[in-house]
């Protein structure tokens, strides 16, 4: 009974977590429009963003000495990302077209790969967290400057008022993250010392799926105000910020990384994805509905064999 209180809980917790990220992302992209930001730099600067409940559960991760929660959704996550939200996204918009040269592409996808190969020593040290964090920013002047000559779309004149207004519900919304996280993780330990599920598992299936709901909004945002280019560059920017966020907890403490089976399944799946993208991108620099359906049937692939995976564990025990 207790189990199944917390497990609700767990849900509901997401979902606030989710919506404070929202609520965050929504006033920070009203006033980072009006200095003149590119539409798509843009929403590689928003996936920052929406990663926050990541950065949020990584702090309180090791806070409470639980890193491989953290790793776990953090790797976890790429697939998220990359199958199941840009999956549906090709679906709900029917095609993605978009005008980043596929060079930009693989550069983004050999970057967010590095941790792990970084990780087949079953390490993460302060020097890989180093390069981690300095190729983001390498990563990211590259692609401001290959867009430095696009135009935002048109801006809104805000009053001073609504300024500072935005700005306190940022300050609001960060406030509303790390509170729920840190509840989140509380909760998850009770369940951890309840069951014999290895901590990296459950930040690889449940976490990742969670922290991504912001990703998820603004999926669904996009669609519904037709900026497609939003919705693409904002999931790229989340892929690029998980490397740069497992950079800075290696950078800051070594990462011990369980190089098991269930890792080496998480390698294969998101080397197929970016793989995947990459050919269904030569086509047209575009993402169709069936691509997207294939992008989809992968993550339900990902979840199902990790699933098995932890079942056959269990037996063994």
């Amino acid at each position: 009974m207790i189990t199944a209180s917390i497990i609700i809980a767990l849900i509901l917790l997401f979902y606030l977590l989710g919506r404070a990220a929202d609520l965050t992302i929504h006033h920070i992209r009203l006033v980072a429009e009006r200095l003149g930001i590119k539409i798509f730099f843009l929403g590689v600067l928003l996936g920052l963003f929406t990663s926050l409940p990541e950065i949020a559960i990584s702090i309180n991760s090791a806070i409470d000495d639980v890193m491989p929660i953290a790793v776990g959704n953090l790797l976890g996550g790429i697939v998220v990302l990359f199958s199941l939200i840009l999956g549906l996204s090709a679906i709900l918009n029917r095609k993605i077209v978009a005008t980043e040269k596929i060079f930009s592409l693989f550069l983004i996808f050999l970057y967010i790969l590095l941790p792990l190969f970084f990780s087949l020593d079953h390490s993460l040290g302060f020097l890989e967290g180093l390069v981690l964090v300095l190729l983001y920013f390498c990563l990211l002047f590259y692609l401001y400057w290959q867009h430095r000559s696009q135009a935002t779309s048109g801006g809104i004149v805000i009053r001073q008022r609504q300024v500072l207004l935005d700005v306190f519900l940022v300050i609001f919304g960060l406030t509303l993250i790390l509170l729920l996280s840190n509840i989140i993780i509380r909760l998850t330990q009770v369940l951890l010392s309840q069951w014999t599920i290895s901590p990296f598992i459950v930040g690889l299936l449940l976490f990742s799926l969670g922290t991504n709901l912001p990703e998820i909004i603004v999926t669904f945002r996009s669609w519904r105000q037709q900026i497609k280019d939003l919705s693409l560059s904002n999931l790229l920017g989340s892929g690029m910020a998980n490397p740069l966020i497992l950079g800075i907890l290696a950078f800051s403490r070594p990462l011990t990384i369980t190089a098991d089976f269930s890792f080496y399944l998480l390698l294969f799946f998101v080397l197929a994805i970016f793989a995947l993208i990459l050919v269904f991108y030569r086509t047209g620099r575009r993402l169709t509905q069936n691509e997207g359906v294939v992008l989809v049937v992968a993550y339900i692939l990902f979840i199902t064999s990790q699933a098995i995976l932890l079942i056959l564990s269990a037996i063994n025990l």
